[in-house]
């Protein structure tokens, strides 16, 4: 018999109304989305309204940059030279022999490395080595009461310990990127040079050629855009913990990293149409 609703019929094209109760679940879904994305939206307006002395402001944005950039340099200097090695490697085996090898190489090199590596894969790194930990430090502060007792002296808990955190990521990322991007460039240097026995003045003025650097530029305006996305959606997912919910901190953690990579993901691939857009 078909299934009714209110002044509406709905016949499923299966017997067990597969089909009617999957529209249902996108529905709810969409719904659910946009409903965290408003929630979401709401918290940065809160976040934005500091209402506590500016020189503590700073101090704590000047500990989150210490203690954000300066656990990740050496492991970023050591991934992004490692990774620029292995695509001189590969590059340089797949152009082997062709004309204008050496000048198409450290292009293709520039490129990975500005547009798409160093920004946004290296960016998914940074989300899972620092980024969680914010998520988990809000959700540790959350269950032990420390919000509450914030709210009794009248400070506003989500502006005094997220905003400083949102804007050392902004600021941390973007310089991590650019060091990523010349590390990486300097691995894929000293092989396709010292082991391929490329001529060296020829690849680095290959390298600069940057079409009056605008590679370079989208790279910065990509890892700022991440670096906020980053710490504002960990920072969003940690404060809205939800208590009724007997979730643990891997649980936080991963749904932290989830939402993070999806976001700048989203970001990428916008940002990335824009630029075509504008270039076309």
């Amino acid at each position: 018999s078909p299934l009714t609703i209110p002044n509406r019929e709905v016949k499923p094209n299966s017997a067990d109304g597969t089909v009617f109760y999957g529209r249902v679940g996108n529905r709810l879904l969409i719904f659910f989305m946009f409903k965290n994305l408003l929630s979401y939206f709401k918290f940065l307006k809160s976040v934005f309204q500091y209402n506590t002395k500016y020189s503590i402001l700073f101090t704590q944005i000047l500990d989150e940059c210490i203690r954000l950039g300066v656990s990740s340099i050496l492991f970023f200097i050591f991934l992004s030279f490692m990774i620029g090695a292995v695509c001189g490697i590969h590059l340089t085996s797949m152009l082997k022999g062709m004309l204008f090898a050496e000048k198409i190489i450290p292009v293709g090199l520039k490129n990975i490395f500005f547009l798409e590596f160093s920004p946004a894969m290296m960016c998914i790194v940074f989300i899972g080595k620092n980024i969680t930990a914010i998520a988990g430090q809000l959700f540790f502060l959350k269950t032990s009461g420390h919000f509450d007792n914030l709210k009794v002296v009248g400070i506003r808990t989500s502006s005094y310990i997220c905003l400083p955190k949102i804007i050392a990521t902004t600021i941390v990322y973007p310089l991590l990127t650019i060091l990523s991007c010349f590390f990486s460039l300097l691995g894929g240097f000293l092989f396709c040079v010292c082991i391929n026995n490329m001529n060296a003045i020829a690849f680095i003025s290959a390298y600069v050629s940057v079409y009056n650097f605008k590679y370079l530029i989208l790279c910065i305006i990509k890892s700022i855009v991440f670096g906020f996305v980053c710490g504002s959606v960990s920072s969003y997912i940690g404060y809205n913990y939800d208590t009724t919910k007997n979730e643990d901190l891997i649980t936080i953690s991963q749904k932290c990293f989830t939402c993070c990579c999806l976001f700048v993901l989203g970001c990428d691939v916008f940002l990335n149409f824009i630029n075509y857009c504008l270039t076309k």
